[in-house]
């Protein structure tokens, strides 16, 4: 408590008044340093608000460009896809042909063979009439 000097039926009104106005400027000078923290804090928790809006717009937008590039992969994986389908198709048919027409040239092959066998056999049954009538 304060140390007010007394006088003969109490204290010094002076100094209480002093008292009491010290006190309300401190209390005031305390509320008005409370109340610029308040303002300070209250400026803060709205930048951060502000901040928070700005980043979860930004999350936002990478999420759906993330969307839109996985859409795209997949896109271009499956127009891969078609085409390797395509090649390997293509190259099936391909190969077929190829192969149909090697069946083609030995059958021709295997024709010539016999006739060229025919030819062979005529040939020697003429050479041994021929070799008859000249022995």
């Amino acid at each position: 408590m304060a140390g007010f000097r007394r006088k003969l039926f109490g204290y010094r009104r002076q100094e209480v008044d002093d008292y009491f106005a010290t006190m309300e400027r401190e209390h005031h000078d305390a509320i008005a340093r409370k109340q610029a923290e308040l303002e300070n804090l209250l400026q803060a928790n709205e930048n951060l608000r502000l901040e928070i809006s700005s980043l979860t717009k930004k999350v936002e937008s990478l999420n759906q460009s993330k969307l839109q590039l996985v859409d795209s992969l997949n896109s271009e994986l499956e127009s891969i896809d078609v085409k390797l389908q395509q090649s390997q198709a293509e190259a099936q048919a391909r190969k077929m042909a190829s192969l149909q027409k090697l069946r083609e040239k030995r059958d021709e092959v295997v024709h010539w063979y016999s006739v060229l066998q025919q030819l062979q056999e005529e040939l020697q049954t003429l050479q041994q009439g021929y070799n008859g009538r000249m022995s």
